[in-house]
């Protein structure tokens, strides 16, 4: 293969993933409120979700708010 294309490649990759790492470290984050985000439910520690089903739902529904232009 081309050398230039190789490294044009390489540059565009590591770009998006420097892209990606700064949009995860930028994203709000929830707080640990002493209850599940989703349902409520009493939580212990720093958990945001009591269970995985929880935090899917709560993802899946704040997906759809944003998709529908709805803060």
């Amino acid at each position: 293969m081309d050398e230039k294309f190789i490294e044009q490649a390489e540059e565009n990759i590591q770009r998006a993933l420097e892209a990606s790492i700064s949009n995860i470290r930028n994203a709000p984050r929830l707080p640990a409120v002493g209850y599940c985000h989703n349902c409520s439910e009493p939580l212990e520690g720093a958990k945001l979700f009591c269970d995985t089903d929880c935090n899917s739902d709560w993802e899946y529904r704040k997906r759809m708010t944003t998709l529908r232009g709805s803060p």
